[in-house]
């Protein structure tokens, strides 16, 4: 759920994701910016839950957003997190590597 401290102890920039991919023994191929506005929904939601917990709004953006999104918000929200994943910004990646052969243990 994005920022979802403290399991989601690290967030990754995709240079250092490269770096330890190469630091393993895998050459990166591809990243895909995947488009994802339920991560703002989970964040918002676990910031109210955290800051106000007598305030109702946190739990219901986490119940009713992100087990089950209303229709409405993937129009509403949808293009901006298209946008976002296309300028590189979203916050879920799939990263394509495969192994170095040509590197030498």
């Amino acid at each position: 759920r994005g920022y979802d401290l403290p399991r989601h102890l690290q967030h990754y920039t995709v240079p250092r994701i490269k770096r330890l991919l190469r630091a393993a023994g895998l050459e990166p191929q591809r990243v895909i910016h995947q488009p994802s506005f339920l991560n703002w929904i989970g964040s918002a939601g676990l910031a109210f839950e955290r800051g106000l917990p007598w305030c109702p709004l946190g739990r219901m953006l986490n119940n009713w957003f992100w087990n089950n999104p209303p229709l409405w918000t993937y129009c509403v929200l949808g293009p901006f997190a298209q946008l976002q994943s296309a300028v590189r910004l979203g916050g879920r990646l799939t990263i394509l590597a495969r192994k170095d052969l040509n590197r030498t243990s």
